[in-house]
């Protein structure tokens, strides 16, 4: 490639990062009131009581403290997201999709990626992506997925959860994971909870 060429493909690789730049401006996906699931249940090393509780005080968007690679990733994340979610609503399986859930009690709030109706039960449905050679070593479900579940099937009160993990640069490889609701995997998050608003209300 002559310098030119390159230098050119460099000034349009930067303009197309900013437009991801751009989207985390405008982008309202990323608004989330309340404590949001996946926040509730970090890593004792990364949670944080005063974070949190003052994120629920003061509205903010999460999408501006995202690398834009990161941001990339997550809109390869959504086609997958949205396929299934299409599938299961043109099927009419669809119960909700992405609806977003809050507790008042808690100040929880929380957005399966479904709910569906399948061999007449329901079930929350959470949808995962990851590149094919992470995908073909995984053995078994990561328990920060399945404690993510398991808060959205406490919020719902749905009993049963099904995780679909796809492969990303597969063009039909997936695999479900059957959750059962396990209350002593999030009781110590749900514990979180009850101190945060603790320290909300007083």
């Amino acid at each position: 490639m002559n310098p030119a060429d390159k230098l050119l493909q460099e000034t349009v690789k930067n303009k197309l990062d900013d437009m991801y730049k751009e989207l985390r401006k405008t982008n309202h996906r990323y608004h989330r009131p309340g404590i949001h699931a996946s926040g509730i249940i970090e890593t004792d090393g990364t949670f944080c009581i005063r974070e949190k509780v003052l994120k629920t005080l003061f509205s903010y968007n999460s999408s501006q403290y995202l690398p834009t690679r990161v941001i990339r990733r997550m809109k390869t994340g959504d086609y997958i997201h949205l396929k299934w979610q299409d599938m299961f609503e043109e099927i009419g399986a669809g119960i909700t999709c992405e609806k977003q859930f809050m507790s008042n009690k808690w100040l929880l709030s929380g957005s399966p990626d479904a709910i569906i109706e399948l061999m007449n039960k329901n079930w929350v449905i959470e949808i995962k992506s990851k590149k094919k050679e992470s995908y073909e070593t995984m053995t078994k479900l990561p328990i920060g997925v399945e404690r993510q579940i398991q808060i959205y099937m406490y919020m719902t009160g749905i009993s049963r959860g099904i995780v679909i993990f796809e492969a990303i640069d597969s063009k039909s490889s997936f695999r479900p994971y059957i959750v059962r609701s396990n209350y002593d995997l999030i009781s110590k998050y749900v514990d979180r909870l009850y101190k945060i608003s603790v320290l909300i209300v007083y």
